[in-house]
């Protein structure tokens, strides 16, 4: 999602729509930037709630080919973990 006031978001998004599509109103576009921020906010309560569950167990496993379960190595964990902190801070914050 793009970030910035609402008014510049909601500016954006209606520059963008008359350069490549068609042209909203303000008020279409006021409705697809709270839209936009809804589906942000799930995304951002998601990948929270992951990482809290992530920082709380001690192994993560998951299963390969054939059907076995293969565990991360601390370096590995720490690795997903700093790689989701990152995704969140640059999208959520």
């Amino acid at each position: 999602m793009t970030k910035g006031t609402r008014n510049e978001i909601i500016a954006d998004i209606m520059d963008w729509s008359a350069t490549w599509g068609s042209p909203l109103s303000r008020e279409q576009a006021e409705a697809k930037a709270e839209k936009d921020k809804a589906a942000n906010d799930a995304q951002c309560k998601q990948l929270l709630s992951g990482l809290n569950t992530m920082r709380s167990v001690g192994r993560i496993a998951s299963v390969n080919d054939k059907g076995e379960r293969e565990y991360m190595t601390d370096e590995q964990r720490d690795a997903l973990i700093a790689s989701r902190e990152q995704e969140y801070n640059q999208h959520c914050n």
